[in-house]
């Protein structure tokens, strides 16, 4: 069971990213790509990747999956999952480095920048609340970096004017 999950997560991971523009029609892959949605391989493809059968938890599992998701689970709804995410976690990165530890402003605009620019690339990727968490990690961001660069500066005056 583990591994059939392992390879569910990585195919849903790791596929829209090699094959997004990439439509494959052959059925013994793991992951089936067609119009921008990842298909779920049937029994006999991930038995055959597995090397063995199938336990009746695995098959109920692939049936569920199937049922929910019979179109396919759609590539744009998984990046904007990442999008939003990945916005949500540069807000907290820049919070940690307001009141923890100040290096933790780099990742934070970092990652708040790159979701602010796939939003104006692609509007409509982050929802409302994303965005400006966002926004917010970056400003938090900018700010810490500029209060830590303040203070490395008062702390060289104060050693030199100490040195004479």
């Amino acid at each position: 069971m583990k591994q059939l999950l392992l390879i569910f997560i990585l195919s849903c991971i790791i596929s829209p990213v090699f094959a997004s523009k990439i439509i494959i029609e052959d059925t013994s892959s793991a992951v089936i790509s067609k119009s921008n949605s990842i298909v779920i391989p049937n029994n006999v493809t991930i038995k055959q990747l597995l090397g063995r059968k199938l336990t009746l938890k695995e098959k109920l599992a692939l049936l569920y999956a199937r049922t929910t998701y019979k179109k396919g689970i759609p590539l744009d709804t998984i990046e904007a999952k990442k999008a939003n995410s990945s916005a949500i976690i540069g807000f907290i990165f820049s919070l940690l480095g307001i009141f923890i530890f100040p290096l933790f402003a780099i990742p934070a605009y970092v990652l708040c920048d790159n979701m602010l620019r796939k939003e104006k690339k692609q509007p409509g990727i982050l929802t409302p609340t994303s965005k400006t968490l966002a926004q917010i990690g970056k400003i938090t961001a900018i700010v810490t970096g500029v209060l830590i660069v303040l203070v490395i500066l008062l702390i060289f005056l104060l050693l030199a004017s100490l040195a004479r």
